[in-house]
Parts: structure tokens; sequence; C-alpha cells
């Protein structure tokens, strides 16, 4: 399950963002991309995992499934659902994927300590 890896990097990396500290961070901001080949639902679980094991178990994750989208050699643009999914124009694969291959912390929310 590389979920579980991945959910410590994005993690380490959020707490590694200038001016979070363990005791300000609130929510984690995370896309998954469709063509990412990594599960919404075990990264969530993994995340929360990770979470609760550095003592952080309040800090809430926001996932957003972000679409896949392509550019068929036709010219058609268009967002598969699946890596094998054809041009939905020209039944063609030769396609460059331009969005939704990635996992990608968007965003670390903080409490800054202002009332």
């Amino acid at each position: 399950m590389h979920e579980l890896s991945l959910s410590d990097s994005l993690v380490r990396v959020a707490l590694e963002t200038p001016g979070v500290r363990e005791g300000n961070l609130r929510a984690l901001n995370v896309h998954v991309g469709a063509l990412s080949s990594a599960s919404a639902s075990a990264l969530s679980f993994c995340l929360a995992l990770v979470l609760e094991q550095r003592g952080l178990k309040d800090v809430k994750v926001n996932l957003v499934e972000a679409p896949a989208r392509a550019r068929c050699r036709c010219g058609h643009d268009y967002s598969p659902k699946r890596l094998w999914d054809g041009c939905p124009k020209c039944g063609g694969f030769d396609r460059e994927t331009t969005d939704g291959q990635d996992v990608t912390l968007d965003s670390v929310e903080v409490e800054d300590g202002e009332d």
C-alpha cells in the first residue's frame, strides 16, 4: 500500500512548510488525480493514521479528487476516466495526459494565534 508512504511524505512536507508547527497545523488540502494510481479512500485512511501517530489527530484532511485531462492527437480535449480509455472523438490512444496524474499537497491551513 503505497498510500502509507505517500501520506507520511505529505505530512512531512506540510510540517516543513515555513510558518507551520505541529501546534498550529489545522488542515491539509490534498488533490488526488484520477490517474494517479492512489486510492483516495486509502489515502484518507493512511493520512489519518499518520497524523494520529504524530499526535496530530485534530488536523483535518480535505481530499479533492481531480479529474484527468488529456489532449488527443486529433486535437480533442477530454477527461479519460481510466488510463486505457481512448479518445471519445476518434477512438485513438495517441494522447498527452495534461492533468490528473499526481497527488499534491495543495495547501496547508494553520492557526495564526490571533483572536
